[in-house]
């Protein structure tokens, strides 16, 4: 599975969260998950118009570490 900054850009219009709710201060919180996993439950979340900045912080940092 490929991640991509289109994707990211979707994931973040259909967010409940846009943008951070407060100060966020947890780096690689879900660096645990597989990018399947990642992107599952960004979806998932999103459906349940649950909070997602923190994944799709973790999105970003792996988008970045690819040079994509």
């Amino acid at each position: 599975m490929a991640l991509s900054k289109e994707e990211l850009k979707r994931f973040t219009l259909e967010s409940e969260d846009p943008r951070p709710l407060g100060r966020v201060a947890r780096p690689h919180h879900n660096a645990s998950l597989t990018d399947e996993e990642l992107v599952q439950r960004i979806d998932q979340r999103n459906d349940q118009g649950e909070p997602t900045f923190l994944l799709r912080q973790e999105y970003q940092r792996r988008l970045d570490q690819r040079g994509l």
